[in-house]
Order: structure tokens, then sequence, then C-alpha cells
């Protein structure tokens, strides 16, 4: 497995897969995903993220999806799995070592778009997993940077190729922020971030059960709060 060096040698959990799918299911993944009529712009604070989004998950046969609550103004519905998708999943599920339920799939249409500095919020993932971001399009630029406000506070900055699968352990989370450069020159961007989610609600989005939850039993849900995707 080919890693990023830099981030190996900080002995945080996170490192980088070159060639991570078959090209002809990354040609076919981006094909798919940049046709497809899902897209939505999503908005924070009340204004519209500067990329577009959709989202999927791996619901099971009573309906039951897994959740992970991105900071959104309004809750994105998801879809099941398409079979690209699936693929994608299960090479990423095999390179970390378990299993990945939920995608947040983003287009960055140009270099325009862009993601701000941020830790992903962790009340819904399982402990001990890791979020895998894949990229397949134009190359863009990531920066991890250390959370401490200090003068010797780590940046590193680098390159996420096509056809490239960023593994992020929950320890490197905690400790460094990251996101996406402007870069005015790049083309389309498709970004697959893989989660592995211990928490579940019903379609009808009243109920919910698991780590993010009071109420840790599927068999026991408790009703949901209108505030809870907030």
């Amino acid at each position: 497995m080919e890693t990023n060096a830099a981030i190996v040698a900080s002995g945080k959990d996170a490192y980088l897969v070159y060639d991570a799918l078959d090209p002809v299911v990354a040609r076919d993944v981006f094909n798919e995903l940049v046709a497809s009529d899902a897209w939505v712009e999503m908005e924070h604070h009340g204004g519209t993220v500067p990329r577009l989004v959709q989202v999927q998950a791996k619901r099971d046969n009573d309906g039951w999806m897994p959740l992970y609550r991105h900071p959104q103004d309004r809750f994105i519905e998801p879809v099941q799995f398409s079979s690209l998708i699936t693929r994608v999943a299960q090479v990423a599920s095999t390179i970390v070592g378990h299993e990945l339920n939920h995608v947040l799939i983003q287009q960055y249409r140009s270099g325009r778009d862009y993601i701000s500095e941020h830790a992903d919020k962790t009340i819904d993932l399982i402990p001990n997993t890791s979020i895998v971001n894949v990229s397949i399009g134009d190359v863009r630029e990531l920066i991890f940077r250390e959370k401490e406000r200090s003068p010797s506070r780590l940046k590193q900055t680098f390159e996420l190729p096509h056809n490239s699968m960023l593994v992020m352990g929950l320890d490197t989370n905690a400790t460094y922020l990251h996101g996406i450069k402007r870069r005015p020159d790049k083309g389309i961007r498709v970004s697959l971030t893989f989660r592995a989610c211990g928490t579940f609600i019903n379609g009808a989005h009243t109920l919910i059960y698991g780590l993010g939850s009071s109420a840790k039993l599927k068999h026991s849900p408790r009703t949901i709060a209108t505030s809870i995707f907030s």
C-alpha cells in the first residue's frame, strides 16, 4: 500500500492510497455521478455551501438507515447505495478492515468550490473506525492543520490525485482540521466520504436509536426531536 509519508510521520492514523479503484470503476463512478440529477445545494447557517452534495446510505431490510449529522440547515434524504457505490464501499472497507455504511458525496464543480477547514462530527461514528475519502476527477489540494493555537501549529498541504483514497482515523480528526483549498484553474472533482455510522433512523425520520441517541437498541427507539439534524 502506497502512503503519504508526511502524514504517517506525524504519528496520526491517516494515510493516502493511490490508484485505489479499478480505473474503469473510477471512470464509471465519475461519469455516473456527474450526470446524476440527485445533486442538491446544501445550506448551512442560511447560506449555500460552495459545492453540490448528495447522500447515500446502506439501509437494512426494515428501512432503518445510518445517520451522519453533518452541519446543514435541511436534512438531505439518503438514497440506498447504488451498485457502483457499493463496489467503492467494498474496496474502501477492505482497506480499513471494517464496514462503511454511509457516504456523503460532494461535487466540486470547479476550482472555485472548496470546503473550509473543519473537523468531522463524531457523535454518530463507531469508535476506532476510519473516515475514508475517495477523490475522483481533477487534483485538489488538502490542508491538515493542528487545532492548537500556537506559533508551532503544524500545517501540511498535499495533493489528492484522481482515484486516490484518503484514510483518516478518529485520532487525526481529533487533532487536526482539514479542508480543500480554492484553486481557480481546476476542473470537476467528485469526493466520496465514507463513514461507519452507529446511529440509525427510520424511513419516516420519526425514530432513532444507536450511538448518537439515548435509546441504544433497535427494539426500543426514541422519538426524534425536530432539532436533531442541526
